[in-house]
């Protein structure tokens, strides 16, 4: 019975790290951005850690070779243009599976602008809002928004820029495996396609 209690701890907890959720932190501002990914109080990705500098290389004496014109460039452009289809396809379908899955619980957008002339800030105050108000339901189509935060605030007589952006977003670690599980099919196709021709420069 002993072995029999272990499977049933083991699968509450893979019951439980299922249900779990995976967050996401954004920022950004007009000088600076961050992303960070958390599953379970742990980080796993933090865009701000500083990165290693890539060696340098050292300088060769000799001239370098001028790349030959190849004549097949057209045929590649064609493939590339194939597989930017077949991942536009790919991402469209896993798109429409994430849709409804994913809480925004924080969605901060302030936008401060201003220009010498009052006209030039009125006409571009309307673009911005008009903007914004034919993207927010395509956006609330896709994600459970909780309380957004959007403001645009003008100034007039004076050149200024300013954004801030927040957001953060959270998915069931469940409904990732499901959907990879679902689009595993077509993903294997395409990778195997994608090996089998490998990296196309045109």
């Amino acid at each position: 019975m002993a072995w029999l209690y272990g499977l049933l701890i083991i699968g509450l907890l893979l019951f439980t790290i299922l249900l779990q959720k995976i967050v996401f932190l954004t920022e950004a501002d007009e000088k600076k951005h961050r992303v960070r990914i958390r599953f379970m109080g742990i980080t796993l990705f933090d865009s701000r850690k500083e990165k290693k500098a890539p060696p340098k290389k050292r300088k060769s004496k000799t001239p370098p070779k001028k790349p030959k014109r190849d004549s097949s460039s057209k045929e590649r452009l064609w493939k590339l243009l194939d597989q930017v289809r077949e991942i536009a396809s790919i991402g469209k379908g896993i798109g429409e599976d994430f849709r409804g899955k994913i809480i925004c619980k924080k969605f901060l957008l302030h936008l401060t602008f201003g220009m010498e002339d009052a006209a030039d800030v009125g006409i571009t105050t309307g673009v911005i809002w008009s903007g914004l108000g034919a993207l927010y339901p395509l956006l609330d189509s896709y994600i459970q928004l909780q309380n957004p935060d959007i403001q645009v605030q003008p100034i007039f007589n004076q050149e200024v820029f300013h954004f801030r952006y927040e957001g953060i977003y959270q998915l069931k670690f469940i409904h990732i495996i499901y959907i990879l599980l679902k689009n595993s099919k077509k993903l294997f196709k395409f990778m195997n396609q994608f090996r089998k021709d490998g990296v196309l420069n045109v």
